[in-house]
């Protein structure tokens, strides 16, 4: 950072917001080329699961990761590395929910047990009452 030509940078910004923008991604550039981060080994572990099939561990995985990264935001408003990152991981807790039931109906269809598709429909319209009455 002291090698850095902070005169230059400050006299081609002229408001606030371009100066703490400009700011930020300088941070940010120099916190990914000299903080080290913390990789982990996979090797010894088991994949129980397909990429095409989400289960519920990686799904809270997925939430835990966005309540971190709104709590980040919330520290940090001005930050829009954050924000984004939080909107990134939303758009994917919202896929994985959905690949999920998408995935969980098809296996009821295919089982052939009309039992748990009655149990199916039935939560699904109890669901439905509730949003409705609310």
């Amino acid at each position: 950072m002291s090698d850095f030509d902070w005169q230059y940078f400050f006299s081609m910004r002229l408001t606030v917001e371009s100066i703490w923008s400009a700011f930020c991604k300088v941070l940010y550039e120099a916190v990914e080329l000299y903080v080290p981060y913390a990789t982990t080994n996979m090797a010894g572990t088991k994949k129980q699961y397909s990429r095409s099939t989400p289960k519920a561990k990686t799904i809270r995985k997925a939430f835990s990761r966005k309540r971190c990264l709104w709590r980040k935001h919330r520290q940090n408003l001005q930050n829009p590395y954050i924000l984004n990152k939080y909107k990134e991981a939303e758009v994917k807790c919202r896929q994985l929910v959905h690949e999920y039931e998408a995935v969980t109906e098809r296996r009821t269809i295919n089982s052939n047990n009309a039992g748990s598709f009655y149990r199916h429909i039935n939560k699904r319209m109890m669901l439905y009452q509730l949003f409705v009455l609310v």
